[in-house]
């Protein structure tokens, strides 16, 4: 049974405050493709940042699940009760809608998303404690603070490395995250469940911290450049006990109650609010070597292995058996190409199918992919598939490997003959009727030729009449000049279909912007499914490595995956400038000319 696509929605909190900040996020699973979102209103609330679209993995209880995330960051106009009405999408070609979530602003709040540990020791304790003449602003510049660690900054093209967000404190803080980072220029897969996690303690520099974890990725770089991982961005609002209230504490107990408390008086906190963002860091993407790259070459990036098999080595004409090509190991399985065979005449072969099997959780991810293609002899004899190869690019040895399969033997053996009843041609009609088993074979043989030759000669006929039709019209050519004309018109259809933008342009120009975002997705991938073999509904990732293995530059494919990235982008924006339609519409028609001037 086929999975049907499903459309969640969370917020980070329920209960805020009118100068807070809301994450809202619609998060739809079980689809392939993703053709329109349409948010609500978003009634009692403007929007400060998003849409931000988001596709990755996430493992939850055990279950590795793939996604499609669309954030928005509200802040709200008045205080009251506001339910937030479903928003809807067209998922493989099916309407879905989300839920509906209720969202109150009143002065009170919700208290705290991420906060430290209640028990902290002595020297936390001391950090909590504002003593007279310390400045508040480096209090807590040294004691909460955001980070982004990476695994690497130097990467090639299809080498991974992952990105992790953190939040460091020492303090007693409510901190909420409204700015997330986006990864263009990568394919993403989200290692952690963030909100599954505990906090955990690093020291740094001797001091001892509670680490909250914000996003941990794993980044797949697309294209060579430099490319810069956004900053996260935190607003805190941290509470700080005056020294004299600790004082009056005669305990440590005292003050550690002080801090779970809702009752204490205003006079004894003093409250500062501040946003803290991480640094933004760039990471340098490397081109694979063009030196010694093999011709066949899908974009593997990693160490893997490569078996093959069938699962029957003898067959009858026209039956069919199955190739499994199985790729084991750790890289960038997710987004690698499938390796080409060359098969033997006589062979046909059938649409493949792919089924993968991977751990995302770690970096590289490992697991395996099965490729299955169905293929049938059409001849009888003895066939040889040949050696499946993939060159793979190994980065820790900077160079490129290829791997082999052992070649497999196939014998196609003459299909089963059906039995039949032999014909009696000296029997004679019983009761003066012919039975049709008892029919000569030469009647039946005079009979179809003579059925053949009818039907020939009307046709022959019928062309001859409307020959003369068409040259009794005034400026009519003569009957060599049609024959000739129609050579061309037959000629002309063996090339592939010249794609053009009218229809797109007609759409700019009338101030249809989704709907000429919408004309240019389906031409490019029009022109990408019949000139270069790439299948519709294929991701972005697997669309740019198709085309860079059909010979297209690495920066024209680029180009056009950035260009159906922006199409599907603006089919979910509510407001778009016609500047930038008809600045997109430009590009467009430049990467369409391209595609159709330089395919095979």
């Amino acid at each position: 049974m086929i999975a049907q696509p499903e459309m969640s929605v969370q917020v980070d909190e329920k209960t805020v405050r009118i100068e807070d900040f809301v994450h809202i996020q619609y998060t739809i699973e079980k689809a392939q493709k993703l053709t329109k979102f349409i948010p609500p209103a978003f009634t009692g609330f403007r929007v400060i940042q998003g849409p931000d679209y988001t596709n990755g993995w996430t493992l939850i209880n055990g279950e590795m699940k793939e996604y499609l995330a669309i954030g928005f960051v509200l802040q709200p106009t008045r205080r009251g009760k506001f339910l937030i009405q479903p928003a809807s999408a067209k998922a493989d070609g099916q309407n879905i809608r989300s839920g509906t979530v209720t969202i109150e602003v009143n002065d009170q709040g919700a208290g705290t998303l991420l906060k430290i540990d209640k028990q902290p020791g002595g020297q936390v304790l001391n950090d909590m404690i504002l003593r007279k003449g310390e400045s508040i602003s480096q209090k807590i510049k040294s004691n909460l603070f955001v980070k982004l660690d990476l695994s690497r900054t130097s990467v090639f093209v299809g080498e991974p490395l992952v990105a992790t967000y953190k939040l460091y404190t020492r303090l007693n803080s409510e901190s909420k995250v409204t700015r997330r980072p986006t990864f263009n220029g990568f394919s993403v897969f989200d290692m952690a469940d963030p909100e599954s996690g505990q906090a955990q303690y690093e020291k740094i520099n001797g001091r001892e911290y509670t680490v909250y974890l914000l996003r941990k990725v794993q980044l797949f770089p697309l294209q060579e450049g430099k490319y810069e991982l956004e900053e996260i961005q935190i607003e805190n609002t941290v509470s700080f006990i005056r020294e004299d209230f600790a004082r009056d504490q005669n305990t440590l107990n005292g003050i550690l109650r002080a801090f779970g408390e809702e009752g204490i008086g205003p006079a004894a906190w003093v409250k500062e609010d501040v946003t803290i963002s991480s640094e933004s860091k760039v990471v340098t993407v490397k081109a694979l070597p063009l030196y010694q790259q093999p011709a066949n070459y899908a974009g593997a990036v990693g160490q893997f292995t490569i078996q093959a098999e069938v699962d029957e080595k003898q067959l009858a004409v026209g039956d069919v058996a199955k190739l499994n090509i199985t790729i084991s190991g750790s890289g960038n399985l997710p987004v690698m190409g499938n390796p080409d065979i060359k098969w033997p005449e006589g062979v046909e072969v059938f649409e493949m199918e792919s089924k993968e099997d991977l751990n995302k959780t770690v970096a590289p991810i490992t697991g395996k992919k099965v490729t299955t293609i169905p293929f049938s002899p059409s001849v009888e004899g003895q066939y040889m598939i040949p050696s499946v190869e993939m060159a793979v690019f190994d980065p820790g040895a900077g160079k490129y490997v290829v791997l082999k399969t052992d070649s497999i033997p196939i014998n196609a053996i003459a299909a089963p003959v059906q039995k039949t009843k032999s014909l009696n041609i000296t029997s004679k009609p019983v009761n003066g009727t012919i039975d049709s088993n008892q029919v000569p074979w030469y009647f039946v043989a005079m009979s179809l030729i003579a059925i053949a030759g009818m039907g020939v000669y009307l046709f022959t006929k019928r062309k001859n009449r409307k020959s003369k039709e068409r040259s009794d019209l005034p400026g009519s050519v003569n009957s060599e000049g049609s024959i000739l004309a129609e050579t061309s018109v037959q000629q002309l259809s063996l090339f592939p279909h010249v794609y053009s933008l009218d229809k797109a342009r007609e759409f700019v120009y009338s101030s249809k912007p989704e709907a000429a975002y919408h004309e240019i997705e389906q031409v490019i991938v029009s022109v990408i499914a019949e000139r270069y073999g790439i299948s519709r509904g294929e991701s972005l990732d697997k669309v740019n490595s198709g085309l860079v293995r059909k010979y297209v530059s690495a920066d024209l494919a680029m180009k056009t995956v950035s260009l159906l990235q922006d199409c599907q982008v603006a089919l979910f924006t509510p407001f778009i400038e016609d500047s930038q339609v008809l600045a997109d519409y430009e590009k467009a028609k430049i990467i369409l000319d391209r595609l159709q001037s330089t395919s095979d």
